[in-house]
């Protein structure tokens, strides 16, 4: 594994969380230009 500094945002909209924690029909919207990774934050 080789992790990498977040560098692009982007915003998804989904259905709701499965119950392992994953996105149900998840779609990308948009990058975000306008924020930086560190204001990124799960619901």
């Amino acid at each position: 594994v080789k992790w990498l500094k977040p560098k692009l945002i982007a915003e998804i909209k989904f259905l709701e969380f499965t119950k392992d924690n994953e996105l149900r029909a998840p779609v990308f919207l948009r990058f975000r230009f306008d924020k930086k990774p560190e204001e990124c934050t799960l619901p």
